[in-house]
């Protein structure tokens, strides 16, 4: 809340006037766009302010406070369940605080091995096959 207050104090005799405005407003800390599940281990952190700070932090797990200079991208987080909550405190030390947002990194996906190595059996076989044929086919040939 911003609230301006005027106040009139004598100095020798004379009044003087004096107005202030006292900013109790802390700023608005709102996420952007956010997936609720990531299969690699990185979470964006991109959010936005409503107005000029100096100093932002956020707190993963409930962990400590961790200090950074605007959006950033969290890495090499655990397979699992996370939450996030954004901090940001403005020049005169009212501080905002984001909603705190749940999210998974789930395991991905294996990679197709079973797939690979069927391939890769048959591409042996019909090689095999062919060398076969030729090597009998050439063998006729010259008897």
């Amino acid at each position: 809340m911003i609230s301006s207050t005027v106040y009139s104090v004598p100095i020798d005799s004379v009044f003087a006037t004096a107005n202030f405005t006292l900013d109790s407003t802390p700023p608005n800390v709102s996420f952007l766009s956010v997936d609720t599940a990531y299969t690699i281990s990185e979470f964006p952190l991109h959010f936005t302010l409503n107005e000029s700070v100096c100093e932002i932090s956020y707190v993963l797990d409930g962990q400590e406070n961790v200090s950074v200079s605007g959006n950033a991208t969290l890495t090499n987080l655990a397979y699992g369940e996370h939450n996030v909550t954004v901090y940001a405190t403005d020049e005169i030390g009212n501080t905002g605080v984001s909603e705190t947002i749940y999210f998974t990194v789930a395991v991905p996906e294996p990679f197709p091995a079973v797939l690979v190595t069927v391939a890769s059996v048959i591409v042996v076989l019909v090689g095999v096959t062919l060398f076969v044929y030729f090597k009998k086919r050439s063998t006729k040939s010259w008897g």
